[in-house]
């Protein structure tokens, strides 16, 4: 079983990383249960560098991967929510789980990603 592992774990770790920064707006924003709400937030994800920014600070990238119309980046923040940051071709979903409640949300847009 440790073999049919390594090798898709060692594809996952040595995804190739985006060229530049990319800008991501969402503009649907969904607590859990809740019924979705309109936002602006945004974000900025620079894989190159390994960091995902907001107004609030920049955040290391802890684990990335990528395919043929995807990327995603796995990254702490906001008092040690865990965060996946997943760009497609037509629209990107970023899911914060908070530990304590638990809570999740996930914010719907575009990363501008081609």
């Amino acid at each position: 079983m440790i073999r049919l592992a390594l090798p898709a774990l060692a594809l996952f770790l040595a995804a190739p990383a985006q060229s530049a920064p990319v800008d991501c707006t969402f503009e649907q924003e969904c607590h859990a249960t809740l019924a979705c709400t309109p936002t602006d937030y945004q974000i900025t994800a620079d894989l190159d560098a390994g960091k995902i920014s907001d107004v609030t600070g920049d955040f290391d990238i802890r684990l990335t991967a990528e395919g043929p119309d995807w990327r995603q980046a796995v990254f702490e923040s906001w008092g040690g929510s865990f965060n996946t940051l997943t760009m497609g071709r037509s629209r990107s979903i970023l899911s914060v789980h908070i530990g304590t409640g638990p809570v999740v949300i996930n914010y719907y847009g575009d990363c501008g990603v081609d």
